[in-house]
């Protein structure tokens, strides 16, 4: 059995304790034989002499035992002493035992975990080593495998020379086969192609790049039936590459007697193209004729490729190598090149169009064609093309000029904007993210039309897959973040949580949702700055517009938006193009009013959200910016062909946020909102657990918005789940941890954030960090409107597991929708 160090030192204590109390027992016996005192029991002197005099008191003992005691009273002090000094040397050899055991239980503990670390440290040694001698050994085989790969490129290399010195005699048959040939053709004929051959041997001892540049300079030279026969002479070069010689001498004696005026005529151009190039270096000219030469009718060429091929058997890589820098070198030709290689251009827009969806896009330039084919397609008025086409036709179904729709657009070219839309030039894919509230996610249209299809951005989304797709194979992948009742200060903690990574467009339809009071009075278009400068900051560096909405119950009472309280000054400041569309709808009256037009109604039948017509004005003012900046990119293609991503965008100081400490840069999102119940889009940047419930229920996907819809794929999605309490008393107790900043932030705390959703039956409830109970904020969740309110709960919260209490106080319904964390001191 095996016994603890621990054990060994109780038992001798123990031990020590029985003995030392027979020793005093010892001595007792022997103080009460020279005092003539009865031997007492055990318990101790002290114990003893107190139970006589309690005795002497109580008269529990006999006379004789009391005369006894006063007889020997004079004895007491002697006997009170000699214990006394007994228990004082028992006490000091106890401390001292003690204090001896304590020493060395101490040095047994630290050589039992010196000896476990040592024992710790010795298996991560072997773990390493072990590792290191694995990584060794696959070194060695791929050093191997790397030994055998050059061995046998260099065997290679050596059989290759040697086929290339046995086929110089190839090479010789052929000229002398050519030479026959020559004296049958035209004098100019023989010239170019005495040249050819004289200068082939020469030619062939040049590395790949060389051949590759020769052919770009020769496919600049060569016109449309150049190229025709081209690739009817690669065609059947490779066809014929196993014939021996004699059979390609006798065909080229057999064509030789067959070649007709065409061939002669074929001959004589491109040996005038040839000549052009004469101003270049010799060995260029020489090589780029002799290439020509190659290339030159349909069957001349296939013979001549015969010899050429056989006599060189590592020009397969090369004729890849050609064909790749040929096909680069044809998408950045001009517009006069262009012309001439119509053949070949339509037949590789086939190819282009064949492309999916979902498959990565490959740069590819537009040729004349498709711009002209572009242009067209832009110069068409959306009125015939649009979802629209059947209702809203004309200006008069609009109530509104389409010149004043168009002047109350704002910084139109933006030099982000143009650069995402020449995208579509290059047939690559251009990522739209719509984020908005209500109006963006179909409120009052789903009851008014029994659909959300004529929502702005489907109808934007509808045109440029009929007018620009068909042409470019540039598809607009749009993805809808709209949540009823939800602003800016909720985006700025959860952008990350909803937009995608690869967003090239970013339209923000904020400007109704965004008018409520904030904390500390603080101006009401801070959270949209907040959001502007972090989605000017993603690496794609996409492009944002403002779609400045109004709200059914300020359209009748001054059109009043975001645009009264500094967001011009956000759009001037960080030139975001903005459709300033109350200007055309609700403009002022002798600088003065504001009051809504006649002729065109936009307000649905609930009184709050804006109507078809309304989505309609929207959707062409940004159908016809796209038209004019697409139009404008076809005539500055040059300036615009590849776009320079920045290492660090530089923003401009914030407008209306006090302190730099106070710009959101790295905000942490949990939330249960989303803008479709459907698709699972959310991807949140931290976890939120549940450690108390005590009267709280989980509800799943509740709708925001309400109205039958008659169409299943476009109808309103946006919901919210969390967990909902009604009672008072009810409590929830959520964990979670708050991440470090990293080691070169001075500042590592976070402050946090609740969020909820407001309702006309909804209660109040008292929030707190961790045992922070003094500290607790009351969140009141009672409103007319349904929203999404945030509170801010605690500042400066350290990283680390920390705890959020929420108690309801008030009957009413109270959900949890989010957890975030943001700058330590808030951003307000």
């Amino acid at each position: 059995m095996r016994t603890n160090g621990l054990d060994v030192v109780l038992f001798t204590i123990v031990v020590c304790n029985l003995v030392l109390g027979y020793t005093a027992l010892q001595i007792h016996d022997i103080v009460a034989e020279q005092t003539q005192i009865t031997p007492r029991k055990e318990g101790g002197e002290a114990n003893d002499i107190a139970s006589l005099n309690d005795g002497l008191r109580s008269k529990r003992y006999g006379p004789e035992t009391r005369e006894l005691l006063v007889r020997d009273e004079s004895h007491k002090e002697m006997v009170n002493s000699l214990v006394g000094q007994h228990d004082k040397e028992t006490a000091v050899e106890r401390k001292k035992r003690t204090h001896k055991t304590k020493r060395k239980h101490h040095t047994e503990t630290r050589k039992d975990s010196h000896k476990s670390r040592t024992r710790e440290w010795d298996d991560i040694f072997e773990k390493l080593l072990s590792k290191v001698k694995e990584k060794l050994k696959k070194d060695k085989k791929l050093h191997g495998s790397y030994i055998d790969k050059n061995s046998a490129t260099k065997s290679k290399g050596k059989s290759d020379k040697k086929k290339d010195s046995s086929k110089n005699r190839d090479e010789q048959t052929a000229s002398t086969s050519n030479k026959n040939f020559h004296d049958k053709v035209g004098d100019k004929t023989k010239t170019t192609q005495s040249k050819a051959s004289d200068k082939s041997d020469s030619s062939k001892n040049k590395d790949e790049q060389t051949a590759s540049a020769s052919n770009k300079k020769m496919h600049d030279k060569v016109g449309d039936k150049t190229k025709t026969t081209q690739s009817k002479a690669s065609d059947k070069s490779d066809s014929s590459k196993n014939k021996d010689e004699q059979t390609a001498s006798a065909s080229n004696k057999k064509m030789h007697d067959k070649v007709g005026d065409k061939t002669k005529t074929t001959q004589s151009k491109a040996s005038d193209k040839s000549d052009s190039s004469k101003n270049k270096d010799e060995q260029t000219a020489s090589a780029s004729n002799k290439k020509m030469h190659d290339k030159v009718g349909d069957k001349t060429k296939t013979t001549q490729s015969k010899a050429s091929d056989k006599s060189d058997s590592s020009k397969n890589k090369d004729e890849q190598t050609v064909s790749a820098s040929n096909k680069k070198m044809h998408d950045k030709v001009g517009d006069k090149t262009k012309t001439t290689k119509k053949a070949s251009d339509k037949s590789d827009k086939g190819k282009d169009h064949h492309k999916n969806s979902d498959e990565e896009s490959v740069s590819k330039f537009l040729n004349e064609t498709e711009l002209v084919s572009l242009r067209e397609a832009l110069l068409v008025h959306p009125f015939s093309t649009w979802k629209f086409k059947d209702r809203f036709n004309s200006m008069e179904d609009l109530g509104v000029h389409e010149a004043l729709l168009h002047d109350v657009v704002k910084n139109k070219w933006n030099t982000r904007l143009r650069h995402k839309l020449f995208k579509a030039f290059r047939g690559e894919n251009i990522h739209l993210a719509v984020i908005g509230g209500s109006n963006t996610a179909g409120g009052g249209i789903q009851k008014d039309e029994g659909r959300t299809d004529g929502l702005f951005f489907r109808v934007i989304l509808d045109w440029w897959q009929k007018t620009i797709t068909p042409i470019t194979g540039s598809h607009l992948k749009t993805r809808q973040i709209a949540i009823g009742g939800t602003s800016s200060d909720f985006f700025q903690y959860c952008h990350r949580s909803f937009v995608q990574k690869d967003v090239d467009l970013v339209l923000l339809e904020m400007s109704v949702n965004d008018l409520h009071e904030l904390p500390y009075h603080v101006n009401l278009s801070l959270p949209i700055e907040q959001l502007t400068r972090q989605l000017l900051e993603y690496p794609t560096e996409p492009a944002l517009l403002y779609v400045n909405l109004l709200s059914g119950r300020s359209y009748y009472q001054g059109c009043t938006n975001l645009e009264d309280f500094g967001q011009q000054l956000l759009s001037n400041m960080y030139e975001i193009t903005t459709f300033n569309w109350r200007d055309a709808v609700c403009p002022v009256i002798d600088g003065k009013y504001r009051i809504p037009l006649k002729s065109c109604a936009v307000v649905c039948k609930d009184g709050h959200h804006i109507n078809q017509l309304g989505h309609a004005h929207i959707s062409l003012m940004v159908i016809n910016l796209f038209r004019d900046l697409l139009l404008d990119n076809i005539g500055h293609v040059d300036e615009l062909y590849e776009q320079v991503f920045h290492d660090e965008v530089v923003l401009p100081k914030p407008v209306f946020i006090a302190e730099q400490s106070k710009v959101i840069t790295d905000p942490v999102c949990w939330t249960t909102l989303t803008p479709n119940f459907k698709k699972k889009i959310i991807t949140n940047s931290m976890e939120v657990g549940v450690m108390e419930n005590y009267g709280f229920d989980f509800v799943h996907d509740k709708a925001i918005g309400g109205g039958h819809c008659f169409t299943e794929n476009a109808c309103r999605a946006d919901a919210y789940s969390g967990w909902t309490g009604r009672d008072v008393g009810a409590s929830l107790t959520l964990s979670f941890t708050v991440p470090p900043l990293g080691h070169n932030r001075r500042i590592q705390s976070r402050s946090v954030v609740f969020a909820t959703r407001t309702c006309w039956k909804c209660g109040v409830a008292e929030v707190w960090l961790d045992d922070d109970v003094v500290n607790r904020r009351h969140v009141r969740a009672e409103s007319q409107y349904s929203q999404t309110l945030l509170e801010i709960v605690s500042l400066r919260v350290n990283p680390g597991d920390h705890t959020m209490s929420v108690k309801v106080v008030h009957p009413g319904v109270v959900t949890v929708v989010g957890v975030m964390l943001g700058p330590p001191d808030g951003p307000y």
